[in-house]
């Protein structure tokens, strides 16, 4: 028989290779609730009462939104789950792609605190995501007006491509 060589991890673009990156995020996921369950996360929280709801951290695929109350505990705890992650599961968190975002009555001098220690870049803008706009601000009419259009035209040529005879009579 012909003998080979082992190697330690996955070769880039192995078939399982994502499943095993979805597995690890999903253990993220949960060290992230329970230290929300426990009080030592603080989310973002919308409403009042029994109808309130938090939100600490969004997923997809292989991106990861976090979301934590502004201040430097929070942010100390954001870098230790991210640093015990990245230590357990072998992954590395890109840096350089990796932004912060404040709301407007955050002071520069603590937010620029904040970003030293997590080691990302503040962001006044936080672009798209999914192709929808990550907006900060009052959802308007014109606000995903883009998307409505962008539908509009995908369904007039579909209509064109499935239906080309209609209406013409032999």
């Amino acid at each position: 028989t012909d003998s080979f060589k082992s190697s330690r991890g996955l070769r880039q673009g192995d078939p399982i290779s994502p499943y095993l990156f979805v597995l690890a995020l999903e253990r993220l996921g949960h060290r992230i609730q329970d230290l929300v369950n426990n009080d030592n996360w603080s989310p973002l929280k919308f409403g009042s009462g029994s109808a309130a709801v938090s939100i600490s951290h969004m997923m997809f695929a292989d991106d990861l939104i976090m979301i934590a109350e502004a201040t430097v505990d929070q942010a100390h705890l954001i870098r230790n789950v991210l640093d015990d992650f990245c230590n357990k599961s072998g992954q590395k968190v890109n840096l350089h792609k990796s932004k912060v975002f404040f709301s407007n009555n955050m002071r520069e001098s603590n937010a620029q605190v904040i970003c030293d220690i997590l080691g990302v870049e503040q962001t006044s803008d936080l672009g798209t995501y999914l192709g929808a706009p990550m907006i900060h601000q009052r959802i308007t009419k014109t606000t995903f007006s883009f998307l409505i259009d962008k539908m509009r035209r995908n369904y007039l040529v579909e209509k064109r491509i499935l239906y080309p005879l209609q209406g013409v009579l032999p």
